[in-house]
């Protein structure tokens, strides 16, 4: 007997672990404000901020150029 058979008659994952679940969506509304709907104008006020900065990044680097 070798390593190799070390865990032959041992279960090391339940299979209910391995159980795929549904992800369930939920409205979370708060003093009137449906937090899912802010993050999600958050998300977008994120990628509209990033594109920005990589524009600017961009205008920089081409003004260092200029000026070199």
């Amino acid at each position: 007997m070798g390593v190799e058979k070390d865990n032959e008659d041992k279960m090391l994952v339940k299979p209910k672990w391995l159980e795929v679940r549904k992800t369930e969506i939920a409205e979370i509304i708060v003093d009137g404000v449906d937090l899912l709907e802010e993050v999600r104008k958050l998300k977008v006020k994120d990628d509209e901020v990033v594109k920005v900065v990589k524009e600017m990044k961009r205008a920089g680097e081409r003004s260092r150029e200029c000026h070199v």
